[in-house]
């Protein structure tokens, strides 16, 4: 570790350009911009092994180095030949480690936009961006004459994101613009109804709903 320890900082500079590596990604790897990237990201999501998993794996590797030093370290008598260059090698990782998690969740939430903005179905925005954060996401029932018809919504800081079950997007409203307003209904019970500028559409909870969405939108 000591003698790779300059390799490590190859870690570093991962993180830093972590957010340049998903803009290509989230920028190039759609149908209309690179069809044969969009066809092998595609493949790998059925396949299980999204590309996000891929990304932040080395990120996720220098904690286990800190984990095994500090269990060596433990293990191993202070009186020890290899005592200080196992010490040393410990430090220079912790320190790594400390950096890392700095930006341990600005570069899980970036991962996360770009998971569901791969399964999105004609996003025309990039949603990978520093400064949205993904806060949540619901399924709902939209009022549409007398019958229901399933929404999903995905809740991001500053936008939220409307898609049928298939993940084609139906709506991107700000969230600065919109208005909610819970109601009930002898029907449907819950609900809500959601403006945006001239929109007006109503909102229930799913029947497989286990806790009250429309409370915690």
């Amino acid at each position: 570790f000591n003698k790779s320890s300059d390799f490590l900082k190859m870690y570093i500079e991962f993180v830093k350009e972590y957010q340049k590596i998903l803009d290509i990604f989230a920028i190039h790897g759609n149908k209309s911009k690179n069809k044969k990237l969009y066809k092998f990201l595609k493949q790998k999501r059925k396949e299980k092994k999204p590309l996000t998993n891929l990304l932040i794996a080395p990120i996720q590797r220098i904690p286990r180095y800190l984990l095994l030093l500090q269990d060596i370290k433990k293990r191993t008598p202070e009186q020890y030949k290899d005592y200080n260059d196992i010490d040393c090698a410990l430090q220079k990782v912790n320190d790594i480690t400390n950096h890392i998690n700095e930006r341990q969740r600005e570069i899980e939430n970036m991962s996360q936009c770009l998971q569901i903005q791969e399964k999105l179905r004609g996003l025309k925005t990039n949603l990978v961006e520093p400064h949205r954060k993904f806060i949540n996401q619901f399924t709902f029932n939209l009022l549409k004459g007398k019958k229901l018809k399933l929404h999903q919504f995905c809740v991001f800081s500053d936008t939220l994101i409307i898609t049928d079950d298939k993940w084609k997007v139906i709506d991107n409203f700000k969230m600065r613009s919109l208005g909610i307003e819970i109601f009930n209904d002898d029907k449907h019970g819950k609900g809500f109804e959601l403006r945006y500028l001239k929109v007006k559409r109503k909102y229930f909870d799913t029947n497989e709903s286990m806790n009250d969405d429309v409370d915690e939108i």
